[in-house]
Order: structure tokens, then C-alpha cells, then sequence
């Protein structure tokens, strides 16, 4: 019996063990399914890569919120010549909007105020802006503005005034060559007073770069000309009300030996015209810059004599012409300079709205 329990014990361990050689020679000589391996790769690539692209946003989106916002940090929005800058560059980022280019945008107003400046790049970094089109307030104070949108990697695109980083820091510059200006504004008064002559001389905010840039136009020629000498030389700081006092008590103190004005802009050249005339001294130029409405249509009337045009619409719809290609990655120049042109009588009615 004991015997006969062995020989059965002993059969039931080999079958066993022949089971368990089967089973492994299936599991090894079996094909792999690979199939399912190759789906789930897929999905894990296609993942990472949508990981990814939430991380990096699409094109421009330096923040990878999903929307293209650009934060437009004006000089000012109250004096006439940045009222048509700022009036030109909404109807342009509009446009970028209704063609899907950028999501939004906001106008943010400096106030002339550098500080306010860099308080609003702040504002437009914190709503998430992808792009700054800056017009700045002050060559120094305003420099600070580039410095942060570099250490975000938000690209700055400066218009008509540059900052002291300017050529280092911005995306793009789009402007005019303020020293232009002030050599056109002496070069006329020297042909229209050949025999030279005493000047005051209306500077705007000192430490601006068109104040600065202007202002060594002017010396470049009137300084080497003999026949010229300047009485005076005070900041209006682009102020018609400062601008005016100056002229009168410059007025008072020389007279007829005061033979013309020169102003770094078109508001303070109008007003001390308009002071001037009513004095009897129709005679004397009173000259500025920017080609703004009312120095316009006192040249057509008569009253004035001249004024420099500067482009200022076609300055910001320039830069923001630039923005869709920056935002595409594309390579842009660092400058673009638009010349600045003389008005007199002759051409006016070119320039008149």
C-alpha cells in the first residue's frame, strides 16, 4: 500500500512540473504585444508637448498665459502732439486686436512723470503684458522701464524720445533725429536774418532727449555762427504759460534787440507768437517744433512765420507696424528715423487736417 501511495505521489510531481515548464516556454517564445506600448508612448509624448506649450505660451506669449497683450505706456495723454501719437497708435492696436494679432491692449498715461512710468510698467507686467511700446517721460528716469523688461524677456519697442539704454536695451527705436530739428530751426532763422542776430532760446524739460538733442542742434550752428548771440536760454519745460513769461521779460529788457525766439516745441513757439504780435513785434520769428494745429494754422494765416514738422503719427504707427513680426520671433531693425520737415506759407496747406 505504502508503496503503491509513492508511485501515485511520484506521478502527480511530474505532471506538475511538465505544467510549469509548458507554461514559461509560452510566456518566453510568445510575440510581444507592442501595440499597446506604442499607444501609450503617444499619449506620453503628446502630453509632454502640450506641458510644454502651456509652460512657453504660443508665439510672443511670454508668460504663457494663452493671451498677446501689449501695455502702451504713454508720455502723457494731454498735450496736443502725444494726443495724436496716442490717437494714432489706438486705432493701429485695434487693428492688431480685430485681426486676432494681440488679444488686448492698454493705454497707460505717465503724466510727463518718469517715476508714474515705471509705477505703470509694473501695472502692465502684473496684467500680463507680452510687449511695451513706451514713449518715454525722461532720458535718465525712464531708463529703468527697459532694464525690468529685459529681466522679464518682454520685448520694449520706444517711440519718438529715446532713454539713456535705449540703443543697448530697446527692441526696436522709432523716432526722429532731434538734433536735426534744432540745426533746421537755426538754419532758418539764419536765412531769414542774414545779418545774424541776438536769440532767446525756450528749452522744453531738461533731461529729455529731445530737449537735450534739440537744444545741441541749435548751439551746433548758432554757436559757430559770429554774426549770432544768444541773450537768454531758460525751460519752458514745454509749458505755453513759462514759455511766454520768458519771452516777455526777455521783451523787456532788450527790446528791438531781441530779434527772434527759438522754442523746442510747437505750444510754447505759438503762444510767444501770439505775445509777440500782440506787442507790435509781428517782425520777430518765434519757431518750435512738432507741426502741431495751431502753429499750422497760424502759418496759413499769416501770423507765423514757420514751424519744423515732426511725424509723430507715422513715429507710433511705425512701431507698431513692427509688433506682429516680434511677436512671430522675426528679426526687426534697431532704428527707424523719420526726417523731420520745414513748414512755412509755402507748403501748409500740405500739412493742415
Amino acid at each position: 500500500m505504502k508503496k503503491w501511495m509513492a508511485l501515485v505521489l511520484a506521478l502527480v510531481m511530474v505532471l506538475s512540473l511538465a505544467a510549469c515548464g509548458s507554461k514559461k516556454v509560452d510566456e518566453t517564445t510568445k510575440a510581444p504585444d507592442t501595440k499597446g506600448t506604442e499607444k501609450e508612448e503617444t499619449e506620453a509624448a503628446d502630453t509632454t508637448a502640450a506641458k510644454e506649450d502651456t509652460e512657453a505660451g504660443s508665439a510672443g506669449d511670454v508668460n504663457g498665459d494663452g493671451k498677446i497683450i501689449v501695455g502702451y505706456i504713454a508720455k502723457n495723454t494731454v498735450d496736443a502732439f502725444h494726443a495724436t501719437l496716442n490717437k494714432t497708435a489706438e486705432a493701429k492696436l485695434d487693428a492688431l486686436v480685430n485681426e486676432g494679432t494681440i488679444d488686448e491692449w492698454k493705454m497707460l498715461d505717465g503724466q510727463s512723470d518718469p517715476i508714474i512710468q515705471c509705477n505703470l510698467l509694473e501695472d502692465a507686467l502684473n496684467m500680463g503684458a507680452d510687449l511695451i511700446v513706451l514713449l518715454p517721460a525722461e532720458a535718465a528716469g525712464s531708463a529703468p522701464i527697459l532694464e525690468r523688461c529685459k529681466e522679464e524677456g518682454v520685448p520694449c519697442l520706444v517711440v519718438n524720445s529715446m532713454t539713456d539704454n535705449t540703443e543697448e536695451l530697446a527692441t526696436a527705436f522709432v523716432g526722429s533725429d532731434d538734433v536735426q530739428a534744432g540745426e533746421m530751426m537755426a538754419e532758418y532763422v539764419q536765412s531769414v536774418y542774414p545779418e545774424g542776430g541776438k536769440y532767446g532760446h525756450v528749452q522744453g524739460v531738461i533731461g529729455n532727449s529731445a530737449q537735450i538733442q534739440r537744444s545741441e542742434g541749435i548751439h551746433n550752428i548758432l554757436d559757430a555762427d559770429s554774426k549770432w548771440e544768444m541773450l537768454d536760454e531758460q525751460s519752458g519745460e514745454w509749458q505755453a504759460e513759462k514759455a511766454v513769461k520768458f519771452a516777455e521779460d526777455w521783451l523787456g529788457r532788450w527790446g528791438d534787440d531781441l530779434t527772434c525766439i527759438i522754442c523746442e516745441d510747437d505750444g510754447s513757439s505759438a503762444a510767444v507768437q501770439t505775445s509777440m504780435n500782440s506787442k507790435g513785434r509781428t517782425d520777430m520769428v518765434c519757431i518750435g517744433v512738432n507741426g502741431e494745429a495751431a502753429a499750422l494754422d497760424m502759418i496759413q494765416k499769416g501770423e507765423m512765420q514757420a514751424t519744423i514738422y515732426q511725424d509723430g503719427a507715422g513715429q507710433v504707427g511705425k512701431a507698431i507696424e513692427l509688433i506682429p513680426d516680434i511677436l512671430s520671433g522675426k528679426s526687426v531693425e534697431k532704428s527707424y528715423m523719420i526726417d523731420f520737415v520745414l513748414i512755412t506759407k509755402d507748403n501748409v496747406e500740405d500739412y493742415i487736417q
